[in-house]
């Protein structure tokens, strides 16, 4: 299209327009009444004053390109005083989105690009494209996290929040023709390990002898691709395997069990814990030591030592000799896992085995069972004890007769002294042709706290022979041993028609 016009252009300038709409171009010229041909062309204004509106209307995108203004100079002919470059914007095609760094890291930054074709008239304009951005639907703001020039969108400080984020774009060179929504970018963002933890959680507690496992895990992408497990701070790797299987748990296994995991794309380590408690059946200890009649610093200690630390104890007495249960014996706490029985006055009575069971709840995995037990023999030095309860014997004159004791003596030195009541003295009687003086070992009843066994001891008998009437008397017998003598007990010998 040309426009005549009587003289020289004062305003030259490019103009972009909507191709839906109309262009008013405005020029300043210093001559008035312009000749003008164009058939959608409108002309206003005075330009005796100075001012000339074009209006152009029916605009295409085939109307883009450059518009001259020409000046009519009488025989000089047309001159060109100015030109127009017409530009008719279009939306630009749907935009793709590219990412232009190498990986999106957690952390790090990001640049995305919104590529579109520009669709406006005519090519080569140099329009600049501008970009709007949506994470997930939402338009995307400028601020410290993410930043839009022209087409790029910067995103600072990544973190795995922004993993699968669905990105959007739409571009344009004028506002009012925007291109269609792009398809959605899904961010992949390189993390972790995030939330390293260990199962099952917390504190872990396990019989000694079962099998144990725990898992490491952590979030991380691409998956975490190393584990490495440690105890107690000590270097030595115990695992390289997501889980970590103890076969046979032993009581060293307890303890502060750690699990480190790691990226191979980012220097980043995950660290996690858990305290392992090993519950174990008892060993148990028993200490004592032998002890004299009536010694109040006799005593026994029996002591625990497994996991948990709360036990049952059961502590009994039992026979030397046959293993008779004789008594469950009393006992204090003097500290934890430890007991013992004080004996209050000792006899011989309180000679035996004295056996000390605990148990915790737990199984010993090497033998099942729930009581761990240990003995210890004590010894009592106390007076010796006649056990037999006979006290009249009988024979017949011309013929032997015999006294019998039967004693229990917790000791080996055992001394008998027998005596005859002969005229309101002491006779005390002596191996002789007339007296013969035996004594034997053999087991013997004995009542231990009541309780009826049978236990070595002595019989103690005294023979007489050719027994005449005097000696149908009254004896007595004495017994003692290196702690003392008992009281001494009086028999009685009798006269029968014929022995017994």
């Amino acid at each position: 299209m040309n426009m005549t016009i009587s003289d020289r252009l004062i305003n030259d300038s490019r103009i972009v327009i909507d191709p839906n709409n109309v262009i008013i171009v405005e020029f300043t010229i210093d001559m008035a009444n312009p000749a003008y041909t164009d058939t959608d062309v409108t002309y206003t204004g005075n330009i005796l004053q100075g001012y000339v509106s074009f209006t152009l209307s029916n605009l295409t995108m085939q109307r883009a390109g450059i518009y001259q203004y020409i000046i009519s100079k009488g025989i000089i002919g047309n001159v060109i005083a100015g030109e127009q470059y017409l530009i008719v914007a279009e939306s630009p095609s749907t935009p793709v989105i590219s990412g232009l760094s190498q990986q999106a890291i957690d952390g790090g930054e990001y640049k995305l690009n919104c590529s579109a074709v520009s669709r406006s008239e005519k090519p080569g304009h140099n329009l600049t494209m501008f970009s709007e951005w949506r994470r997930n639907g939402v338009n995307i703001m400028a601020d410290t996290k993410y930043g839009v020039d022209g087409t790029i969108l910067t995103i600072r400080n990544l973190s795995w929040t922004d993993n699968t984020a669905a990105l959007t774009c739409i571009a344009f060179e004028d506002q009012r023709r925007k291109s269609p929504e792009s398809i959605a970018f899904l961010l992949n963002v390189y993390y972790g390990p995030n939330n390293t933890q260990i199962s099952p959680s917390g504190q872990l507690t396990v019989d000694e002898g079962r099998l144990l496992n725990i898992t490491c895990s952590g979030e991380c992408n691409p998956p975490c691709s190393s584990y490495q497990w440690y105890k107690d701070s000590q270097l030595t790797l115990l695992g390289s395997s997501q889980t970590l299987a103890i076969t046979n748990v032993s009581r060293n296994s307890a303890g502060v069990y750690s699990c480190t995991v790691n990226n191979t794309y980012i220097t980043k380590v995950g660290t996690a814990q858990i305290t392992v408690r090993v519950n174990y059946s008892p060993t148990v200890d028993i200490e004592s030591r032998n002890g004299s009649h009536n010694d109040t610093s006799l005593m026994i200690k029996c002591s625990a030592h497994g996991i948990p630390e709360e036990y049952t104890y059961r502590l009994t007495h039992k026979s030397l000799s046959s293993g008779i249960e004789i008594r469950e014996v009393s006992y204090e706490f003097i500290s934890k896992g430890v007991i013992i029985h004080r004996f209050i006055n000792p006899t011989f009575m309180d000679t035996g085995i004295y056996t000390c069971s605990v148990n915790n709840g737990v199984l010993d995995y090497t033998d099942g069972s729930l009581d761990k037990s240990i003995y210890s023999t004590v010894w009592v030095k106390g007076l010796p004890s006649i056990t037999s309860r006979e006290t009249s014997f009988y024979a017949e004159v011309g013929h032997s007769g015999r006294l019998i004791i039967e004693v229990y003596n917790s000791l080996l030195d055992l001394v008998v002294t027998w005596y005859k009541h002969s005229g309101g003295a002491l006779e005390k009687l002596l191996n002789s042709d007339k007296y013969k003086i035996i004594i034997a070992s053999s087991m013997v009843d004995v009542n231990f706290y009541s309780v009826p066994i049978h236990e070595p001891g002595f019989i103690a008998t005294l023979e007489i022979r050719n027994i005449t009437e005097e000696d149908f008397s009254l004896y007595q017998v004495h017994v003692q041993n290196s702690v003392g003598e008992m009281y001494p007990v009086l028999l009685q010998l009798r006269v029968i028609s014929k022995l017994f």
